[in-house]
């Protein structure tokens, strides 16, 4: 059962309904195994043991990215995923908080080694699922339009997929002059505080409560309904944000854009 896909969907499908929630119809809450089903993905059976169970996940992602659909020669039971936060040895004993403690039979230092390893090939793997490109440009008297495309291009399922209404994705983007001097900013991150520019265009789900109010700490047993801030990007597709700014008087290109893709496992209103 283990070498089906549908070993994976036993959990990585979910819905809410009248017996675990506030839902007064069934709310489809993650979708992971029926979008790799109906994804060229699943038509080709590329299978998720295969990019998951790879010796080398990120390597194998851009094998099938490639055209070459053979199967791993083994697979490993590594299970790599998204979830870096789970590998981040700069926690130390917070980390083996998180982790319940230290694998049996492994030293401490055996133990820092392995986990190191997997962040290793957690960042890979994620840094193998997507692309940014750049798709229109136009300058008309004092405006300037642009247009990025990102791209679900290594991963065989929704970017991001899961119960994405703590882990989600969003898009930064900086436009300078001709002096490098910036003229716009969206989606920055605050790295002291922890937080996202609340208007950085967004890819995740919302848990809404029986009043309409966005559940920002994952209750589950009192969502109502779920909404989507904007969807995940479906395997081989992209979606496209179009930006429009002012540009100040007196100033001139040539104009560089620098665009950046982040991912992030919780909120911060989840951490707070």
């Amino acid at each position: 059962l283990i070498a089906s896909g549908d070993f994976c969907g036993a959990c990585h499908t979910e819905g809410y309904d009248a017996s675990m929630s506030k839902a007064e119809s069934r709310q489809h809450v993650q979708a992971t195994f029926s979008e790799w089903k109906e994804s060229w993905y699943g038509r080709n059976d590329v299978t998720c043991q295969d990019c998951h169970l790879a010796p080398d996940p990120a390597t194998y992602v851009r094998q099938i990215r490639s055209g070459d659909l053979r199967k791993p020669e083994r697979y490993a039971h590594n299970f790599v995923g998204a979830n870096y936060l789970m590998f981040d040895t700069s926690l130390g004993t917070n980390l083996t908080f998180l982790r319940g403690g230290i694998v049996p039979g492994l030293s401490d230092a055996k133990n820092t080694e392995l986990i190191a390893g997997q962040g290793e090939a957690t960042w890979a793997l994620l840094r193998s699922a997507a692309g940014l490109s750049l798709r229109e440009t136009t300058i008309e008297k004092d405006r300037l339009r642009f247009a990025v495309a990102v791209q679900n291009l290594g991963a065989g399922h929704n970017l991001p997929t899961g119960v994405v209404d703590q882990k989600y994705m969003w898009l930064e983007v900086i436009v300078r002059d001709g002096e490098g001097t910036e003229i716009y900013h969206s989606g920055a991150f605050d790295a002291v505080r922890g937080e996202t520019d609340p208007d950085a265009v967004t890819w995740r789900e919302d848990f809404i409560d029986a009043e309409g109010k966005r559940i920002p700490d994952h209750l589950t047993f009192i969502t109502a309904a779920i909404s989507h801030v904007r969807p995940g990007v479906p395997a081989k597709d992209e979606d496209v944000v179009t930006y429009e700014t002012r540009i100040p008087p007196q100033v001139k290109g040539p104009f560089s854009l620098k665009a950046k893709l982040w991912y992030r496992v919780a909120t911060q209103e989840f951490a707070y």
